[in-house]
């Protein structure tokens, strides 16, 4: 099996810029965790705040049931976390394709600076 150093040196050469896409990425994967802790916590905060005040209002006895309290945080929490790691991976994805020069708008895909749909006349 390959070594993992040996793998990514490997990359390096291939892709000049693949460590700061490594590290834009881990970078990436550690906000999605740190955003499914704060809206898993910020929604049991909350619902707390909510039941509370639910009784109060309406002073009934109505509570959110056991089950409620631990799977719909939870389940918030990784629907937060979804979308801030797919929003911080594309922007690393972009990134890297950036500092590649390869499909940007300084750069078409042809690579001779004239794309296939705008060929002009010499």
């Amino acid at each position: 099996m390959n070594d993992l150093n040996q793998v990514t040196k490997d990359a390096e050469k291939k892709f000049p810029h693949y460590g700061e896409y490594a590290r834009c990425q881990s970078k990436a994967q550690m906000t999605g965790v740190v955003s499914f802790v704060v809206a898993g916590a910020t929604a049991v905060i909350l619902q707390e705040f909510g039941n509370q005040h639910i009784k109060t209002f309406f002073k009934s006895q109505w509570t959110i049931p056991p089950k409620a309290r631990i799977v719909a945080p939870m389940l918030f929490g990784a629907a937060v976390a979804y979308y801030v790691t797919m929003k911080q991976s594309k922007n690393c994805q972009y990134m890297w394709m950036a500092m590649e020069g390869k499909h940007t708008a300084l750069s078409n895909i042809n690579g001779n600076g004239i794309g296939e749909n705008n060929k002009q006349s010499v």
